[in-house]
């Protein structure tokens, strides 16, 4: 299956509708607020924000190595009061660290692309994230973390993760 890099497996809307929703509720605020102002159904909203804070230390752990693997030499996040709190906070390393060592991106794009499009998705397998080798292969058009070389000339549009199981 074929999966653009600005939507997550299972997910209608974009990658960064959904990005800024996990950061306002990681932020402390609730999911009415964040349906509203972003014009969408409560019931989503609260979906997304349940889902991201039951594998929250998951994510966290994950989006840490990636900022440590591009970063060599990067101090890890300290903690931030909460799994939720902890789990943006290594998203933001993240994908600072892509845009530090590839250039600039959209960074929920650069999400997707980590996860292989299955950050909110619940995987049959024990609910993990995929690994940095695993579940996305590299397909014409697609840049993963791993190549750097056509980052600044590829512009992001046209880019698809190719989902296997």
């Amino acid at each position: 299956m074929l999966l653009p890099v600005d939507l997550f497996v299972r997910r209608r809307d974009e990658v960064s509708v959904i990005g800024s929703a996990l950061v306002a509720g990681g932020g402390g605020e609730g999911h009415r607020r964040i349906g509203l102002r972003l014009g969408l159904p409560v019931a989503t909203v609260r979906g997304w924000l349940r889902r991201f804070r039951s594998r929250a230390s998951v994510i966290a752990v994950f989006f840490t190595q990636w900022a440590l693997a591009f970063s060599v030499g990067l101090d890890p996040p300290g903690p931030s009061g909460s799994a939720v709190g902890d789990a943006v906070e290594a998203i933001g390393m993240a994908t600072r660290s892509a845009v530090m060592r590839f250039g600039p991106g959209p960074a929920w794009s650069t999400v997707s692309r980590l996860t292989g499009g299955g950050l909110l998705s619940n995987n049959r397998r024990g609910g993990t994230l995929p690994t940095r080798n695993s579940t996305v292969e590299r397909v014409p058009g697609y840049r993963d973390s791993e190549v750097a070389a056509a980052a600044s000339e590829k512009g992001g549009e046209g880019q698809w993760l190719r989902l296997t199981r």
